[in-house]
């Protein structure tokens, strides 16, 4: 995807937003005969028939007119980026075990502009217990940075603000034949880093840690192996804050009624109606809700063009000790023409809403570019 993270490394506008059914997220329903799609242009790596590791580095340059991000005294600089990755699989017959490590680091050292960096480490195991019962093991670690003027973060900040999440979780599935059913529990904790502001003063954001346990239940339908089927899906999600417990805590909970397509290779996606709710213990903060679509899709009219889309419909926590959740929505859409077997053209947008506890913030990014591979 073209726009899949800017340069500072923000994951909030992206395209194509939604996981796919087959990754942690949404637990998968999937056929014991687990083969890999093939990516003519991935990374050889190295198979001993057991273990395929696969380890990569991205290395860039950026130019930008405005590289410290700011609304006044923009600055225009020259920098370099680095992005290493690993990934594993295990080629078992039965079970199966995968993760990978992924890094970048950005500097702008014309600009003046504070280094960035941000990494995400996660594994997930599958557990074949019987043909039609099998269990997902997922653990995941993620470190991103928030530059000034981004989700929530003064425009007086002279440093990024890190934040940092670890999630675990436990599935359990059972394919009924026309139906299958799921099960999942997890945890995870979320904390947010102190900015320095100019002055001299810090800004603390301790009132926005908290720990998550959440439980997923969630039923689908496959009629004689139509390509589309329906599924529901509800989840119950407690936060439990370290600051301010006993107003910040607070009850949350999700529903989803939605469709996965896969009309072979034109039609691929998952496309749902979406409400989710917050009930703080404090009732000055109330309820906040948002409702809207979630999903994503793939259309492949032809075998050389690609169009893929998204929408994404959340709650995301505020700094403000006496403010509530505020809504998110990203939207996008990116395109991909094969102009030879190793030329790839590619165009995109996106549009990020995120409310920002007083107003509505609005991103918008658009993109072209061309990728030559070499085989």
């Amino acid at each position: 995807v073209a726009t899949n993270e800017d340069m500072y490394g923000n994951e909030q506008p992206k395209p194509v937003i939604v996981t796919p059914l087959h990754e942690a997220e949404a637990v998968p329903v999937r056929p014991l005969a687990k083969k890999p799609k093939h990516d003519p242009y991935s990374v050889t790596g190295i198979d001993d028939g057991v273990f395929s590791l696969k380890p990569s580095l991205e290395i860039g340059a950026v130019a930008s007119d405005n590289a410290n991000l700011s609304a006044t005294g923009r600055q225009a600089g020259l920098g370099y980026y680095l992005k290493p990755s690993l990934s594993f699989a295990t080629n078992w017959p039965v079970n199966q075990w995968t993760g990978s490590v992924t890094g970048s680091w950005l500097s702008m050292p014309s600009a003046n502009t504070i280094d960035s960096w941000s990494g995400t480490a996660q594994t997930d195991f599958r557990l074949d217990i019987r043909r039609s019962i099998y269990a997902d093991f997922g653990d995941t670690v993620t470190v991103s940075e928030s530059p000034a003027g981004q989700n929530q973060v003064p425009l007086n900040a002279i440093a990024s603000r890190r934040d940092g999440t670890a999630a675990t979780s436990a599935a359990i599935t059972n394919d009924f034949g026309p139906a299958q059913a799921t099960m999942k529990l997890g945890i995870s904790r979320s904390e947010f880093g102190d900015v320095a502001l100019s002055g001299g003063t810090t800004q603390s954001n301790t009132a926005m840690n908290y720990s998550e346990p959440s439980v997923t239940l969630r039923g689908s339908f496959d009629f004689h192996n139509a390509p589309f089927k329906p599924y529901a899906e509800v989840a119950y999600s407690p936060r439990i804050h370290d600051v301010n417990g006993a107003s910040r805590n607070s009850q949350g909970a999700s529903a989803s009624f939605g469709i996965t397509f896969d009309d072979g290779p034109i039609w691929q996606g998952d496309v749902a109606v979406i409400g989710v709710a917050r009930q703080y213990a404090d009732p000055r903060l109330g309820t906040v809700l948002n409702a809207g679509i979630y999903g994503s899709g793939t259309w492949s009219p032809t075998t050389l063009g690609r169009m893929e889309g998204g929408a994404h419909k959340g709650l995301k926590e505020t700094k403000n000790d006496g403010g509530a959740a505020v809504s998110t929505g990203v939207f996008g859409i990116n395109a991909t023409y094969a102009a030879r077997d190793n030329l790839l053209f590619h165009a995109g947008t996106s549009l990020t809403l995120a409310g920002n506890g007083s107003g509505l913030d609005q991103t918008t990014i658009a993109s072209v570019g061309a990728d030559y591979m070499f085989t």
